[in-house]
């Protein structure tokens, strides 16, 4: 079993890709689904990377041959991960992702 933990990605995900539906009958839902949209429209997150590198880190953790599981791809998961793991709590952590999302 193996973990490849990548960060932002250059594709096109939040655009034609991402289709993003929702029924605005549900109103109590509306808040987290614009704030959302808005993250998603900001744009490509610092330290992104392409396709290609993240293929490159799955290929290594299937053909290795060690019995390392995690696999991190790129600045930004790394620094993600660096924030996660400095997080004293995990309450800690969701506040500071949820204040990323405007929640």
């Amino acid at each position: 079993m193996k973990l490849v933990e990548p960060g932002g990605v250059n594709t096109d995900f939040a655009g034609r890709s991402f289709v993003f539906t929702h029924d605005p009958e549900l109103s109590d839902y509306q808040p987290l689904v614009d704030a959302a949209a808005a993250a998603l429209e900001a744009g490509t997150p610092s330290g992104s990377q392409e396709p290609e590198e993240v293929a490159e880190v799955i290929f290594t953790a299937a053909t290795d041959g060690t019995s390392q599981i995690r696999y991190i791809s790129g600045q930004g998961a790394k620094a993600l991960l660096a924030n996660r793991f400095s997080a004293e709590q995990d309450e800690q952590f969701v506040a500071g992702m949820r204040a990323q999302f405007g929640l």
